[in-house]
């Protein structure tokens, strides 16, 4: 019989607990040199909780985890990295004030024997990484001038310049063209042939058939199974993997009540009193009501990106907007001034997943010109009254001597 395969990691037991949410329930999970290692699951299934505790930006409560047979009692992101841990997560980590140099080697520099940066060497090695993926840009402009294609080719660049052994991708395939995947596709497969590991996190089930060796999937924080891909067929992944499967029938029914439940929350949004916006995190606005649209102005308003109606707006308190959004915290602005001789009141509220991870920012605006305009009003009457009780007061008496000389 042949000798049983060692696994370069193994997880027993795993729990992780986000404040008093149970993402992970004792998860058991392990992945072989050389296997490219599919992750499928419904949504909060805890996917993405079993990555980042892999990758140190979680920590379990309770379980055991072994690297090449040896027992790792804390991993940080820092010793995952040293360990050839390596992610490209769904939404974009980069840094878009820096350079794609800078991006990619953040955290490693390449350095000279006197600790010195090498520059030159770093710029020479992005090329190169950026080639292999099939793309070339001018390395040395800032990221927040690059189309959003290159941002997540820089992205993975930077998880490829560390030469990792383990390269795991969060549902990538999500945010780059078919023509792009190809190029992530043939990267994968030339990993796979040099002994190194990749797990891959999907919805899409045909990138699982034609990428991994086996797949394990999750459900509401639990693992259901792992099962090796020859053993396997579309109909059997989809029963394991989803809570159910319904007639055609089932399906039409329920995309209709979804279609009218979708309706009904538009209609509840839409009639707001006050200006709602939803920002995803490349500040492209992704919903508005009809008080909000009134606000900006733009009736193409998912082209339009807010920090950019922002930054077109003479606000003194627009640095500190910019910066509130930028750090992902919330914020509350009065007596903003806007087009039409009106005042705006804004506020901001980062929001999360289950998974604690930021997926946008709502912002509330309300137009206070007429609220702003009826507080002067009243503030102008007070003090008409008060001039007209002073000015009875001193008739007053004024008009006592007056008609005792009168008499």
């Amino acid at each position: 019989m042949p000798a049983p395969r060692k696994s370069l990691i193994e997880m027993k037991d795993i729990h992780v607990f986000y404040d008093d949410v149970h993402a992970l329930k004792g998860v058991d999970f392990n992945l072989f040199p050389g296997e490219i290692h599919g992750l499928v699951g419904e949504h909060r299934a805890g996917k993405s909780s079993l990555v980042n505790f892999l990758c140190g930006t979680v920590q379990k409560s309770q379980g055991t985890l072994l690297f090449k047979n040896k027992r790792i009692e804390k991993l940080t992101p820092l010793n995952a990295k040293q360990l050839g841990i390596s992610i490209i997560f769904q939404n974009l980590t980069i840094i878009p004030s820096l350079n794609a140099i800078e991006n990619i080697f953040s955290g490693h520099p390449i350095l000279g024997a006197w600790g010195f940066v090498k520059r030159k060497e770093m710029e020479k090695a992005a090329v190169r990484i950026l080639a292999r993926l099939g793309t070339s840009f001018d390395v040395k402009i800032p990221l927040a001038k690059l189309s959003e294609k290159n941002k997540h080719i820089v992205e993975l660049a930077k998880a490829l310049s560390t030469n990792p052994e383990i390269l795991i991708f969060d549902e990538i395939s999500s945010k780059l063209t078919p023509e792009e995947m190809e190029t992530v596709y043939t990267i994968i497969q030339d990993f796979k042939a040099s002994g190194k590991s990749v797990i891959y996190i999907t919805h899409n089930l045909d990138e699982i058939f034609r990428l991994t060796d086996r797949v394990t999937i999750m459900k509401s924080g639990s693992r259901c199974g792992t099962e090796d891909i020859r053993d396997l067929d579309k109909i059997k992944l989809i029963k394991m993997t989803y809570t159910f499967v319904r007639t055609r029938q089932d399906l039409e029914e329920d995309n209709q009540n979804l279609f009218l439940l979708k309706q009904f929350y538009e209609s509840i949004m839409d009639n707001l009193p006050v200006g709602l916006l939803i920002m995803d995190t490349d500040h492209r606005i992704t919903a508005s009501n009809r008080a909000a649209r009134l606000v900006i102005g733009n009736a193409d308003y998912q082209q339009l990106s807010l920090i950019d109606w922002i930054k077109s707006q003479e606000w003194r308190e627009q640095e500190g907007i910019l910066e509130c959004i930028e750090s992902k915290t919330s914020g509350n602005w009065d007596h903003l001034a806007i087009s039409g001789n009106r005042t705006l009141s804004l506020k901001s509220i980062p929001f999360r997943n289950d998974d604690f991870k930021f997926i946008g920012t709502i912002f509330i605006m309300e137009d206070r010109t007429q609220q702003n305009n009826l507080n002067d009003y009243f503030i102008r009457t007070e003090k008409i009254a008060s001039v007209a009780e002073l000015a009875a007061g001193v008739a007053h008496e004024v008009n006592n001597p007056l008609g005792i000389v009168l008499n």
